[in-house]
């Protein structure tokens, strides 16, 4: 396909769009599959990943859109021989309100897991690293992390979780004493703490359910269209099962808006008329996302 055979279909596709020819998703799914398919063939983690966009939902004309991601882990360093299901989806919607004109956005990930296996695997790595906090609670600090690797129950994960979370608060206070400069963030640092809340259901005294809440952290999303500023961030946590969601704003004006809108209608033309060069793109994409998500799993970091 030459370059300016494929650049008139593509103009000739965006003029069908202007005029409320939606982009057929069902075919943009399709070939999506395709690729992700291709690229986790020979994965030794991944099993199976299955992208897609809602839709009924998604619109881009009409600011909306909507995608989700099921997979299966063919093993995990926590749980080698057993299956993870992960479900991991977000969604966007144009607010054009005056005053907060932007994209109000949500994603979650949640992992069908052994959630107590993780956490005493995220335990053994971070000692493998050798922690450096200040002196005075190395101890302390490694005691913390020789606990969560050792953890069999959620009750005592709960306990632990909250201890953890008082030892930071009794390190960050030590570190304004020592360097007076500080003592100014001193009230923006007791805010962000008590902001962080650890919750248990139905009990403490006999959780079956953990709740992390963390309504002001800092934003997120940074480095691709836009930076989107969280108003709630939350972990739910079962023996079975890790949620992870996160709700937030990017404010965006009409014309940053419009060129999103326009970026992703092109993109999507693209994929939906099979374009050789946007297949091979999204393909490279999809690869150095499953070495991020390996990096992740397997390291517990992200370079």
């Amino acid at each position: 396909m030459t370059r300016w055979y494929q650049w008139t279909l593509i103009f000739f596709s965006l003029t069908q769009i202007a005029f409320a020819d939606p982009i057929q998703f069902d075919v943009v799914n399709k070939l999506l599959q395709d690729i992700v398919k291709a690229v986790t063939k020979y994965d030794d983690l991944v099993e199976y990943a299955r992208p897609a966009f809602n839709e009924r939902f998604s619109d881009i004309q009409a600011g909306r859109l909507s995608y989700q991601i099921d997979g299966f882990l063919k093993n995990s360093p926590w749980s080698p021989e057993k299956k993870s299901v992960v479900v991991a989806g977000a969604s966007f919607i144009v607010d054009n309100n005056k005053t907060h004109q932007g994209v109000i956005a949500a994603s979650s990930v949640k992992v069908e897991v052994d959630s107590l296996a993780l956490f005493r695997e995220a335990g053994r790595v971070a000692l493998e690293r050798n922690p450096q906090p200040p002196s005075k609670y190395l101890t302390r600090v490694k005691d913390t992390l020789v606990q969560i690797s050792r953890v069999n129950d959620l009750t005592k994960l709960y306990q632990i979780l909250n201890a953890a979370k008082q030892l930071a608060i009794e390190i960050e206070l030590d570190q304004i004493k020592q360097r007076p400069e500080n003592a100014a963030r001193f009230k923006e640092i007791m805010k962000s703490f008590d902001s962080f809340k650890i919750m248990a259901l139905p009990r403490p005294e006999q959780v079956s359910e953990i709740f992390i809440l963390s309504p002001d952290i800092s934003a997120f999303a940074k480095g691709t269209k836009f930076a989107v500023f969280p108003y709630l961030a939350q972990i739910q946590i079962t023996e079975t099962s890790l949620r992870v969601e996160v709700k937030g704003f990017a404010p965006l004006s009409k014309d940053q808006i419009d060129k999103l809108k326009s970026d992703l209608t092109n993109s999507l033309v693209q994929i939906q008329m099979n374009v050789p060069e946007e297949n091979e793109r999204l393909s490279r994409k999809f690869e150095k996302a499953l070495i991020v998500f390996k990096q992740a799993i397997r390291e517990g970091k992200i370079q």
